[in-house]
C-alpha cells in the first residue's frame, strides 16, 4: 500500500512539473509573440524620423539600380493618357496580360525579380514586383529616402497564403515619394521568423505634376497615449497641378503626414471606399464605381448612366451598394435618389426616390419657392440597417430618416429623428419623430429646465438633450434584438441650431420598438462647418474638420496626439493599419 502510494505521489510531483514547463513554455511563446507584435507595431506608426535609417546599413554597391527610360531600361511601363482609362480598365487589362508573359517566360528570383511601375494606374505611388523563392517565406519592405526628416515607410507584405508563407511572391509595394530617389529594401524571413535573405533596389520617380500636398504640417500633442497605427485615408477637394488644371486624388497620408498612395479620380472624390470581396471599392467618377485589388489592377468598373453619384455609398453585406445620386435631368433635385448596384452583374437601378417619400415637405418647400426646392434635402450620408432597410441624413434638414422596402413600388418612412419642432407643421411626418428618453443614470439638462416664477405657472418639459443639427457622416451599429447605436459629427448649424454652440461627437441609442432615441455619448469639438466626421476608436478620437483644413487625432481625455494642417479642405477622413488587404 506504502509502495502505491509513493508511486502515485511521485507521478503527481512529475505531472505537475511537466504541466509547469509546459505552461511556463506557452508563457514564453506568448510573450515572444507579443514583443514581436509590439515591435512590428512600433515600426508600422510611421513616427521614426531621424539618422536611424534601413538605408544608412546598405552599402552603395549593394543598391540595385532601376530604370523606367533609356537603354537600361528594367522596369515594365504603362502610358495611360487619362484618369478615365485608368478605370475602363482596357490598358489595364493589356497591363495584365503583359506581366503574365513575362512572369511564363522569364525565371524570376528574389535577387532578379519583375518590377513594374504603376502599371494599372492607380497609384502614382506604388510598384509592382513578382519573384519566386525555393522554399516558404513571407517579405517585409521598407521605403527609404535620403531626408532624415522623412522617417521610413515598413510593412509586411500580404500574401494570402497560410501563415504568410509563400514560394511565389506578388505583391503592390507602395509608400514610395514622387521626385525623389526612392531605396526600396525586401526582406525574406522564413517560419521561424528568420531573415533568410535581403535585397535593396533604387528608382527615381518622377515628380508629382498635379499639386497633391506631399507632406502635411503637423504639430505634436502633449498626450501620452500612442497614436493609432494606420494611414488616413483623406477624401478633399481637388488641387491646381503644373497644367493650370484641377486634379482629384483619395489621399492616404502617415503618421508623419507623407502621402504614402494616393488614387486618381476623375473630377470627383467620394466620401468613402470600402473593402468588399476582397477588392477596394470607391467612385472614380461622378458616375462610375471601380473594384480594385491589392495589386491595384481594376477587376470591376461599373458605369452609372443618367444620375450623378452625390460622394457616399453603403454596403448591404449581401453583393448590393446603395448611392446618393442625382437624376440627370433639367431641374432635378439634388441627392435625393438612392441608387442600387449589384456587384455581380453590374446592373444599377433607382431604389429610392426621398422627393415621393417626402412628398409633402417637398411640394411645400417648391410652391414656396422653387429655386430652393432644387437643394431641399440633399441626401448626404446613409447607412444600411438590414435587408432593403436604410437610415438617410440630411444635414440639411437636420433629420436622419429610416425608409423600409427600399427598392418596392411602396418605400416605408418608418420614422425620423430629429427636433420634433422642426416638423410641427407636418402633422403626417410629425408623428414619425422619435421621442427622446434618458438613458440609464441620467439626468435631464439642468439648463433646460424651466424656471418657474409663479405656482400659477405650468412650467413646459424640460429638454432632456438637444437633437443634432447639421449633421454628417452618420455610423450604424446593430446592438441587440431592435436597438442600435448611431454615431454623427453633429455640426449644430441650420435651422434650430443655438447660436454660438461649439460642434460635438453624438452617440445615440435607438430602441425601434419602444420609439425612443437616448443620447449615450457626447462629445464637445471646435465649430464644424462644412462637413467633415469623426471617429471614435477605442482609445482616441480622429476628427477632420473641414472649415479648419485640419486634422485631429486626440486621446478620450481630449489631449492632442497629433494635428495635421492640410492645404486643401478635409471633406472626410478614415484610418485603417490595412491589415488583410495590403498588409499582413
Amino acid at each position: 500500500m506504502k509502495k502505491k502510494l509513493r508511486i502515485i505521489v511521485i507521478t503527481s510531483v512529475l505531472m505537475l512539473l511537466a504541466m509547469g514547463a509546459l505552461l511556463w513554455k506557452a508563457g514564453q511563446v506568448s510573450k515572444q509573440q507579443k514583443e514581436k507584435q509590439e515591435k512590428a507595431l512600433a515600426e508600422e506608426r510611421d513616427t521614426s524620423a531621424g539618422t536611424s535609417k534601413v538605408i544608412n546599413k546598405v552599402n552603395e554597391v549593394d543598391r540595385i539600380p532601376l530604370y523606367l527610360s533609356g537603354q537600361q531600361k528594367n522596369v515594365v511601363t504603362v502610358d495611360y493618357q487619362s484618369v478615365k482609362e485608368i478605370y475602363e480598365g482596357k490598358q489595364g487589362d493589356s497591363a495584365e496580360k503583359t506581366l503574365t508573359n513575362i512572369k511564363k517566360n522569364q525565371n524570376l528570383t528574389f535577387h532578379d525579380p519583375l518590377w513594374a511601375y504603376n502599371p494599372y494606374g492607380t497609384n502614382p505611388q506604388s510598384m509592382y514586383v513578382y519573384f519566386k523563392t525555393s522554399g516558404k517565406a513571407y517579405c517585409k519592405y521598407t521605403i527609404s529616402v535620403d531626408d532624415t526628416q522623412i522617417g521610413d515607410f515598413t510593412r509586411t507584405a500580404l500574401n494570402n497564403a497560410p501563415d504568410n508563407l509563400s514560394k511565389e511572391h506578388e505583391y503592390q509595394i507602395f509608400g514610395l515619394l514622387p521626385g525623389r530617389t526612392n531605396y526600396i529594401t525586401l526582406q525574406l524571413y522564413n517560419k521561424d521568423d528568420e531573415l533568410s535573405d535581403t535585397a535593396t533596389w533604387k528608382i527615381d520617380l518622377p515628380a508629382d505634376e498635379t499639386g497633391v500636398p506631399q507632406q502635411l504640417s503637423v504639430e505634436k500633442g502633449y498626450s501620452k497615449q500612442t497614436i493609432s497605427n494606420g494611414l488616413y485615408t483623406v477624401f478633399s477637394e481637388g488641387t491646381t497641378g503644373k497644367d493650370g488644371k484641377k486634379h482629384y486624388a483619395i489621399l492616404l497620408y502617415d503618421n508623419s503626414g507623407v502621402l504614402r498612395a494616393h488614387f486618381p479620380t476623375d473630377s470627383y472624390v467620394g466620401k468613402n471606399m470600402q473593402v468588399i470581396y476582397d477588392a477596394l471599392v470607391y467612385e472614380c467618377s461622378a458616375d462610375r464605381v471601380v473594384s480594385v485589388n491589392s495589386l491595384g489592377q481594376v477587376t470591376h468598373s461599373y458605369p452609372v448612366y443618367g444620375y450623378t453619384l452625390g460622394g457616399e455609398y453603403a454596403y448591404d453585406g449581401s453583393g448590393s451598394l446603395y448611392m446618393i445620386a442625382t437624376a440627370g435631368t433639367k431641374n432635378a433635385t439634388k441627392n435625393t435618389k438612392i441608387l442600387k448596384l449589384e456587384l455581380e452583374s453590374g446592373d444599377v437601378s433607382q431604389a429610392l426616390d426621398m422627393d415621393e417619400v417626402l412628398s409633402g415637405v417637398y411640394k411645400k418647400i417648391r410652391k414656396k419657392s422653387p429655386k430652393t426646392a432644387k437643394n431641399w434635402l440633399n441626401i448626404d450620408s446613409l447607412q444600411c440597417t438590414g435587408t432593403n432597410q436604410l437610415l438617410l441624413s440630411s444635414s440639411k434638414m437636420s433629420g436622419i430618416f429610416k425608409v423600409s422596402q427600399v427598392g418596392s413600388l411602396l418605400p416605408k418612412l418608418e420614422y425620423i429623428i430629429s427636433d420634433p419642432k422642426l416638423w410641427k407643421s407636418y402633422k403626417s411626418l410629425s408623428k414619425k419623430v422619435l421621442t427622446k428618453a434618458l438613458a440609464d443614470g441620467q439626468e435631464p439638462d439642468a439648463t433646460a429646465t424651466p424656471v418657474v416664477d409663479s405656482i400659477l405657472d405650468t412650467p413646459a418639459p424640460s429638454e432632456l438633450f438637444d437633437s443634432q443639427y447639421g449633421q454628417n457622416a452618420i455610423i450604424y451599429t446593430r446592438r441587440s434584438g431592435t436597438q442600435y447605436e448611431l454615431e454623427m459629427l453633429n455640426n449644430n448649424t441650420g435651422t434650430g441650431a443655438k447660436a454660438g454652440q461649439e460642434s460635438q461627437y453624438y452617440k445615440y441609442l435607438v430602441d425601434e420598438d419602444a420609439g425612443t432615441y437616448q443620447l449615450k455619448t457626447s462629445k464637445e469639438l471646435s465649430a464644424i462647418s462644412g462637413g467633415g466626421n469623426v471617429l471614435a476608436e477605442d482609445k482616441v478620437w480622429i476628427t477632420a474638420e473641414p472649415s479648419g483644413k485640419t486634422i485631429r487625432e486626440t486621446d478620450k481625455q481630449d489631449k492632442l496626439i497629433r494635428k495635421y494642417t492640410l492645404p486643401i479642405t478635409p471633406y472626410r477622413v478614415d484610418k485603417s493599419d490595412w491589415k488583410g488587404f495590403w498588409f499582413y
